[in-house]
């Protein structure tokens, strides 16, 4: 029971730096049509009132406000296509989500949910930084937009999707900008242009497609037939070593950790038995007495049902290494595993 809790809450826990980030930083998602009609019905509305109507310095400040915005998302097009990337990675994490809940209700062993939970615990953090670096990039943007009075030729840089991108301020920025002017000596260099010489060196340690490039372009240099056979042999004897790892660390935590957990659960079991059908007999209730013993016996079985669902877990573990040959010590030396039985005896 108490396991069955824990996986069914643990994809709050992965799923929460990005719940918190939404509630804490709302990213402004309106596209180019919702924020023309939203500017068109506060013109329509000033028009409506009086010179000397109250709150008519409030509204003007307003329709500059949405006058900008509107030139801010017409100016830079592929904004809309990272909200949409952005989109699409949530959607893919709740995607992931659903899967892992549905794994999680059929007969799939502990091993398998494990690993879906990880899928989805790399999902969502993947969606958290995504989402980090967009609205990060898009208010660093959008304050640099509106101080130099929307711009034509400052340039808004690509958001970061799969690394983790500097968190840039515009302080900080202009900052670096006057560092700039002041390296290259060029009293022609306007503020503009260092803005934008900092917002380019910024991203392009990032670059991960730039990476991605020199990474293909130096395997495909690489004689793949000259190192195969070597490579094959490394990879068999390092599987091998890792299999006899991974089956020896798997029954230690067995034996030194849920073997405790699952005796503390069985001593509890009995102990609230022993007092709730003492209380039974006490007051005469012979049929709730029956009950009790009934309901803590199906209590050792769900025990002793999850105790061999963990040893089921190390099984393939053991074809594994039988079929990387007989060499393989993963059912050499490692310490015997304890059924259910003997636990719940114990």
């Amino acid at each position: 029971m108490l396991i069955d809790v824990i996986l069914a809450c643990a994809p709050a826990v992965a799923a929460f730096p990005a719940v918190f980030t939404l509630l804490t930083r709302p990213a402004n998602v309106a596209s180019k049509s919702q924020v023309e009609k939203r500017l068109y019905r506060t013109l329509l509305l000033a028009e409506k009132l009086p010179p000397t109507a109250a709150f008519g310095q409030q509204i003007a400040k307003d329709i500059d406000r949405q006058t900008l915005h509107v030139a801010y998302v017409a100016a830079y097009p592929h904004r809309a296509r990272e909200i949409a990337h952005v989109a699409l990675i949530g959607a893919l994490s709740l995607g992931v989500l659903a899967g892992y809940y549905v794994v999680l209700a059929g007969d799939a062993n502990l091993l398998t949910v494990l690993i879906a939970l990880a899928v989805f615990a790399v999902a969502a953090l993947w969606c958290e930084r995504a989402l980090v670096n967009f609205i990060d990039n898009d208010e660093l943007a959008r304050e640099l937009f509106a101080h130099f009075g929307a711009p034509d030729g400052l340039v808004r840089p690509r958001t970061e999707l799969f690394a983790k991108a500097p968190a840039l301020s515009a302080h900080v920025a202009f900052e670096r900008a006057a560092d700039v002017r002041d390296a290259n000596h060029d009293a022609a260099m306007s503020t503009l242009d260092a803005v934008n010489a900092v917002l380019a060196q910024a991203h392009s340690h990032y670059d991960w497609r730039l990476e991605a490039m020199r990474l293909w372009r130096r395997i495909r240099e690489v004689d793949h037939r000259a190192h195969a056979a070597v490579v094959g042999g490394h990879v068999l004897s390092g599987s091998r070593r890792a299999l006899a790892f991974a089956a020896t660390a798997y029954d230690w935590l067995l034996s030194h950790v849920a073997g405790p957990f699952f005796r503390w659960r069985l001593t509890f079991i009995d102990a609230r038995e022993r007092r709730r059908t003492a209380q039974a007999h006490e007051t005469g209730d012979v049929f709730k007495a029956a009950w009790l013993t009934t309901h803590y016996g199906n209590e050792r079985q769900r025990v002793a049902l999850h105790w061999s669902q963990l040893h089921k877990a190390r099984d393939p573990l053991l074809r594994w290494g039988a079929a990387s040959g007989p060499d393989c010590a993963v059912s050499q030396g490692s310490p015997p595993r304890e059924t259910a039985q003997s636990l719940v005896a114990g």
